[in-house]
């Protein structure tokens, strides 16, 4: 065991876990590839200027010299079609450290589920039900948004990976992720496994309730009074940003006294066929959504730009902001964001752009907010490619996780976030009555397993942080 640096602390590198079912010959072949990648490692790679010709240099390595879980991402990123320098640029946020890492990459998740992880996976020995879930449930995807009444809600903030399947993978996901988030704060496993066992009483406690009816189903998200701890701070503190101010910095008024976006490095114009592009797909767009009392009806369009470097997973993809009318023509307008999707990692795990659905997205977010989320979330079409168009709110903001320090801190933001969850998967009575009943009696066993899940598939993602450092 060493001691490296990730972040503002010291953790410690632990060796990957080896799956509980694994063959032997399986085993030795993993270690003739470490074996490899060390040694490659040592060898420094020359200084390239031109960004394109070392995305080709990458390209032509052979497999046989990088892990799989790196063979997997270049394969995968190669096929998302980002460019240069946008893909270094996203090479080097992974690196910031393994939680970073782990949330950029999604469709590794689940193709482990599929693989070496199928085993230890499944929390019972009995079939979880299917229902529709978040997909991508780490913790930095929970954080304040706009929810009932414009009040600023705290809650799942991010649903691009939405899709139908097991609850399983969103408790091992949150699981995954409070491990990873713990390590980077300096919290003992002692400590870290308690949370994980906040995470499984909390949401099936609350899975429970909604299935024996003594709570109604509820949005996936919790209003201010609901709300404990930092989690209330976080939501006070995006109460007091007004439209105009969180505005400052994208609109200001042509000659004409229009208003139209401050153009930025990462704020940049499109070209008048892209402008008519979007246009015509937000037409489409209307026709997917229900009344919007806040953002004028037929669509009112003052300016169109390319937001850039945004995103996790996403990042280096197409991404639109869109200046749009008030429904009040004396208020501030809106910003929406009209932004490529590919498909969730839960239906396929090769990046083909062709096969996103936005649709889906779009419909499983308001099914898990109740339909009292913001209502401007809508799909549209362009070129052929599924576009999730939402607005850009100013009450959306991550869970800023490295303020959450202590042992104290992460059981607090662990058990809101696994109530949530439990929101989002007892959309209604029905779903929590599956659920409920899949469980029965054997809540810690389940736990249990979550435990041994999170911190073996923890330990691989740090194996696969390493590597990633190395190879790319």
């Amino acid at each position: 065991m060493t001691t490296i640096k990730s972040g503002h602390v010291k953790i410690e590198e632990q060796r990957p876990v080896s799956h509980k079912k694994a063959s032997r010959e399986v085993k030795d072949k993993s270690d003739e590839i470490k074996d490899k990648v060390l040694k490659g490692s040592e060898e420094k790679e020359p200084f390239l200027a031109n960004m394109e010709k070392l995305r080709s240099v990458r390209e032509k390595t052979s497999h046989e010299n990088v892990p799989p879980a790196m063979a997997f991402i270049r394969s995968f990123d190669k096929n998302l079609g980002i460019k240069e320098p946008f893909l270094q640029e996203k090479y080097d946020l992974m690196k910031t450290d393994p939680h970073v890492f782990y949330r950029a990459i999604p469709a590794l998740f689940y193709h482990d589920l599929k693989n070496d992880f199928a085993g230890i996976s499944k929390l019972l020995d009995r079939t979880a039900p299917e229902v529709t879930i978040d997909g991508d449930a780490h913790l930095r995807n929970f954080g304040t948004i706009k929810g009932v009444d414009k009040s600023v809600c705290w809650g799942l903030n991010d649903f691009d990976q939405a899709e139908s399947g097991s609850p399983e993978w969103d408790l091992e996901r949150m699981a995954v992720s409070a491990v990873l988030t713990g390590r980077l704060a300096g919290i003992d496993r002692d400590d870290i496994s308690n949370t994980i066992e906040h995470i499984g009483k909390k949401y099936f406690h609350t899975i429970r309730k909604i299935a024996s009816g003594n709570i109604d189903p509820h949005p996936a998200f919790l209003a201010k009074d609901e709300a404990e701890g930092k989690i209330e701070g976080l939501i006070k503190d995006r109460e007091k940003i007004s439209q105009k101010d969180f505005l400052k910095d994208y609109k200001k008024l042509n000659k004409n006294d229009v208003p139209v976006f401050i153009h930025s490095e990462e704020l940049i114009p499109v070209s008048s066929a892209m402008k008519q592009k979007i246009t015509k797909a937000l037409s489409d767009y209307e026709k997917t959504i229900g009344e919007t009392p806040r953002m004028k009806r037929p669509l009112q369009v003052y300016d169109i730009a390319e937001k850039l470097r945004s995103g996790g997973s996403s990042y280096g993809l197409p991404r639109y902001y869109t200046l749009v009318a008030n429904a009040d023509p004396n208020k501030e307008p809106l910003i929406l964001e009209v932004k490529l999707l590919f498909e969730s990692g839960i239906k396929d795990e090769t990046g083909d752009l062709k096969l996103g659905d936005a649709k889906t997205v779009a419909e499983d977010q308001r099914a898990m907010q109740q339909n009292m989320g913001n209502p401007v979330t809508g799909y549209c079409t362009i070129d052929g490619y599924s576009y999730l168009v939402r607005e850009y709110e100013r009450e959306k903001k991550s869970t800023p996780l490295e303020d959450f320090t202590g042992a104290v801190d992460l059981n607090v933001l662990a058990k809101q976030a696994a109530e949530v969850l439990a929101f989002a998967h007892g959309r209604t009575k029905t779903d929590a009555r599956k659920i409920d009943g899949w469980v029965k009696d054997d809540e810690d066993k389940a736990i249990a397993n979550l435990k041994e899940f999170a911190f073996a598939y923890a330990d691989k993602v740090q194996s696969d942080y390493n590597a990633f450092k190395k190879t790319f």
